[in-house]
């Protein structure tokens, strides 16, 4: 009978180092340096090791016409769905999917996790409005930068943030621009001739993370 209390002690012993282990060393390297999350006020936010943050908020993507003037992409009061995936270990979110949406115009934005280093923004546009689109240049996504210390490599499109470095892969159809006084970075894209037949373009960008 002792040697059964004594296997059993062992064993919960075990346990209680494996929960320990798992909450100290494995589970933090599950869930990386960022997580990512949607808000209430209808912003995505990419969170980074250290309090540092980019915000994706559809209301702040513009569009560049013909002529050269510039607009809000989405006017009005738009209808709004979003939903996401968790992970069932972490409780944290793996992929967001929104859906801005009015009477001109539907955009379709997913964010979504990759790995522990890696994360992806793709968003889908679909014009409804013929006379929109024969106007429409020019697409502009505007992420936001939310840290007091950040420098812009712009040779290798990368943020300098305190802890982290985050370089941004994107193909050669899209343009990057560095705001440092506005603490943003602008993503463009000109609507292709063949958006123009069909109506639907897509922006993706990848984000590859290096913390210390």
């Amino acid at each position: 009978m002792k040697a059964k209390y004594n296997y059993i002690f062992v064993f919960s012993l075990a346990i209680i180092a494996l929960i320990i282990n798992a909450t100290l060393f494995y589970m933090p390297h599950i869930r990386g340096d960022y997580s990512i999350l949607n808000t209430q006020d209808e912003r995505l936010l990419i969170y980074l090791k250290g309090g540092d943050y980019l915000e994706i908020f559809w209301d702040h993507d513009f569009w560049q016409s013909t002529e050269n003037e510039y607009d809000s992409l989405i006017k009005g009061q738009p209808q709004r769905k979003v939903s996401y995936h968790e992970d069932w270990l972490t409780n944290q979110k793996t992929k967001i999917l929104e859906i801005i949406e009015n009477e001109d115009i539907q955009v379709t934005t997913k964010l979504k996790i990759i790995n522990s280093q890696s994360f992806s923004l793709e968003r889908s546009y679909k014009i409804k409005n013929e006379y929109l689109l024969e106007d429409m240049d020019t697409t502009y996504i505007q992420l936001i930068i939310g840290s007091d210390f950040h420098s812009y490599t712009p040779e290798e499109n990368r943020l300098n943030f305190t802890h982290c470095k985050l370089t941004i892969n994107k193909p050669n159809i899209l343009k990057s621009q560095y705001h440092y006084q506005n603490s943003l970075l602008e993503v463009s894209r000109q609507i292709p001739k063949e958006a123009k037949e069909n109506n639907t373009y897509t922006i993706k960008l990848n984000f590859y993370l290096d913390c210390e």
